[in-house]
């Protein structure tokens, strides 16, 4: 048994013993550990991460049966970032001048740019689910445990090639000017790995239709669309095309695999890379994952790297203060246990080992796993893994680095 599922195995038996059917949960100290969730719960963003904020509720309840972490109970603070720049600035200086956070978890690519700088010049370390291409492995406070955005494109072009893709194509965003950047990344990708592409359109994600996009697209003779979009707006674009006679599959982008958007339209084969743990296996910390969702998430959409990417991000601060009463629960505290992190994989629930420093810049993951789903499926499969596996892991597990 690996040494993250004995650490979960062991915190269960401690519940059960302590009698894990209370709410009130184990012995956390005086003195909750605030953590803030910076993310887009309205706004154009919220369909593709408008589920980190209950995924954060739901794991607080989950440790705080298990005696909190460090010694304290935890407690969310949740900030509507809009996905709009201006709001995600208000919504940073609150969770740390007015409630005093630990650390905040950000997930909004529309309005993160501000919320990174403002966070970095207050010292508040930052659990990850940035989006923005070189964020990671620049800044000292950003703790990611998820693949690094600037692999996203080129680990899309991995997975195509992989499923035997000839010539793709993609339609993205028009509202983040992160999706207006990816062609170049693209193009250099596909061709170092011999795969054909062309440049598509870029649509809005409240257009009342995509049909002009999707005859674009079948006329490029593409057999893969990628959707660089939200989930919600990718199952319409993917409806669309389907009914104009397109043939081929359709790809995502990490966050945007997202199973139950994807099961609406019928029979139709999606495939990509996902930057955090498939959420379908059978392994001691996605079960784990998976019951307290069902327990305390209600009606929230889980199935998505969104979900297991909030769950890791937590579980690895949780990680770095057990085993201690930590009495300095300060952001400064949090980055100093933090940076204790050595080698870590959380059991293979994260893509690649991670080890922080003290100082930063922190490292970026680029490793990530591939899978495939058509609609109607009761779960995805994984995609076998190219070259040597990145986070150890010999089984379903293993990643694919580049």
């Amino acid at each position: 048994m690996s040494t993250f599922a004995a650490f979960i195995v062991t915190t269960a038996l401690i519940v059960t013993a302590c009698g894990g059917s209370n709410d009130d949960g184990g012995t956390a100290s005086a003195g909750p550990i605030k953590i803030g969730v910076a993310t887009s719960v309205t706004g154009h963003s919220a369909s593709l991460v408008g589920m980190t904020a209950p995924v954060a509720e739901a794991w607080a309840k989950y440790a705080n049966e298990l005696g909190g972490i460090g010694g304290h109970e935890v407690e969310i603070v949740i900030g509507d970032t809009k996905a709009d720049p201006a709001a995600g600035l208000t919504v940073a200086r609150q969770l740390v001048q007015r409630d005093k956070v630990s650390a905040v978890i950000v997930a909004d690519s529309t309005a993160e740019a501000p919320v990174l700088e403002y966070l970095e010049k207050s010292g508040v370390p930052v659990l990850g689910l940035s989006y923005a291409p070189g964020a990671v492995g620049k800044l000292s406070n950003l703790y990611a445990a998820t693949t690094a955005a600037e692999t996203y494109v080129p680990a899309v072009v991995t997975a195509a090639k992989s499923h035997g893709v000839k010539k793709l194509g993609n339609v993205y965003c028009a509202e983040s000017p992160i999706c207006a950047g990816v062609s170049d990344v693209y193009s250099a990708a596909s061709e170092k790995l011999g795969i054909e592409y062309d440049s598509g359109p870029k649509v809005t994600s409240s257009a009342p239709d995509y049909t002009a996009e999707c005859l674009q697209l079948i006329d490029m003779k593409v057999d893969e669309i990628q959707l660089d979009l939200s989930p919600v707006p990718g199952s319409r674009v993917a409806e669309a095309c389907i009914r104009q006679g397109y043939a081929g599959v359709f790809g995502t982008t990490t966050a945007s695999f997202n199973q139950d958007s994807m099961s609406k339209v019928k029979g139709v084969t999606f495939i990509g890379p996902i930057n955090s743990f498939p959420w379908w296996i059978d392994h001691p910390g996605v079960k784990a994952f998976n019951d307290a969702m069902s327990k305390h998430a209600g009606k929230t959409v889980t199935r998505t790297p969104v979900a297991t990417s909030t769950w890791v991000q937590l579980e690895l601060l949780r990680k770095a203060l057990d085993g201690t009463d930590v009495a300095d629960v300060s952001p400064a505290g949090v980055k100093k246990a933090l940076s204790g992190v050595k080698d870590e994989t959380l059991g293979g629930l994260l893509p690649q080992p991670l080890t922080f420093t003290e100082n930063g810049p922190q490292p970026k993951i680029n490793c990530f796993w591939m899978a495939e789903y058509t609609a109607g499926d009761a779960s995805p499969k994984l995609l076998p893994a190219q070259g040597e596996s990145g986070n150890g892991e010999t089984g379903e597990l293993a990643s694919t680095c580049l």
